[in-house]
C-alpha cells in the first residue's frame, strides 16, 4: 500500500494524534464508476523498548495521490511523544519519526482509501524512451540491492531486448517471473540482493515488494504512459 500526509504534534497516552478522527472509521458509498475500489486496513505494532529509549520511522500511513484518495483514517501512539512527518515528493509515502522512551510503545494505525485505477486499452500504452522519463524517477534506475541494474542489463537485453515495447515487454517479463522464479518466505540475509536471490541462490525473490524490481531489473526501464 502506497504512503502519504503528515500528523503534527505529540500523542496523548493512548489517544488518537491531533487531526485524526478518533470514532469508528466511516465506509461511504462508491462514487459512480467500475474502476473505483475502496479498501479498509489497519496496522498494529508493539514494541519492547529498553533504556535508554529509541528511535523509530514508521512508513504505514495511506498515501494521497491522483489515483488514491484517503477517505477517513486514524492513528494512535500509546506513549507521549512528539510526531514528526515527512512525504517523499516523488511517490507520496508517508514516513513518521518519533523517539520512544524505555517501556512499551505501541501503534496503531487504520484507513479507509479509495483507489481509482488508470484504466486503458493494452495498443495505447506506449513504452517511454530513458530520455523522455520524468526527473523524478531517474534515482529509481540505480543500481541497488534490491535491482542491480549493472549486472542484469546483458540478461534483461537478451531476454527482451527484441521484444515489442509497450504493453507485450510488460507480458513477456510477467511470463517470465512466473515461470522461473519462486518465491518463499524467510529466505533472505543481510546480505542478500535481487541477484544472488534470483539467479544465484535461485529461491527467487525474497518479499513482496522485490516483485515489482525484479521485473524491472529485467526489463531495465519499461515505464508505462499514464501508468
Amino acid at each position: 500500500m502506497p504512503v502519504g500526509a503528515a500528523f503534527g504534534g505529540g500523542a496523548k497516552n493512548g489517544d488518537p494524534c491531533p487531526h485524526v478522527p478518533r470514532h469508528p472509521l466511516p465506509h461511504p458509498a462508491l462514487p459512480a464508476g467500475p474502476a473505483v475500489i475502496r479498501l479498509s486496513f489497519s496496522v498494529a505494532l508493539q514494541y519492547a523498548v529498553n533504556s535508554p529509549g529509541a528511535d523509530f520511522i514508521f512508513n504505514v500511513q495511506a498515501a494521497h495521490t491522483r489515483q488514491q484518495r484517503v477517505v477517513a483514517e486514524q492513528l494512535v501512539v500509546s506513549q507521549p511523544v512528539l510526531l514528526q512527518s515527512h512525504i517523499d515528493a516523488p511517490s507520496r509515502a508517508r514516513y513518521l519519526r518519533l523517539s520512544a522512551q524505555p517501556g512499551l510503545l505501541e501503534l496503531h494505525s487504520s484507513a479507509v482509501v479509495e483507489l481509482d485505477h488508470h484504466i486503458a486499452r493494452p495498443e495505447h500504452l506506449a513504452e517511454v524512451p530513458v530520455r523522455q522519463l520524468p526527473p523524478q524517477v531517474l534515482p529509481y534506475l540505480y543500481p541497488s540491492r534490491y535491482c542491480e541494474s549493472d549486472h542484469l542489463g546483458v540478461l534483461a537485453t537478451q531476454e527482451f531486448g527484441r521484444v515489442w515495447q509497450g504493453h507485450h515487454r510488460v507480458i513477456a517479463i510477467r511470463d517470465w517471473v512466473q515461470r522461473r522464479i519462486v518465491f518463499r518466505n524467510n529466505t533472505s540475509t543481510s546480505t542478500t540482493t535481487a541477484r544472488s536471490s534470483t539467479f544465484i541462490v535461485v529461491r527467487g525473490l525474497w518479499r513482496r515488494s522485490a516483485g515489482g524490481n525484479g521485473a524491472r531489473l529485467l526489463a531495465r526501464t519499461v515505464l508505462v504512459e499514464g501508468a
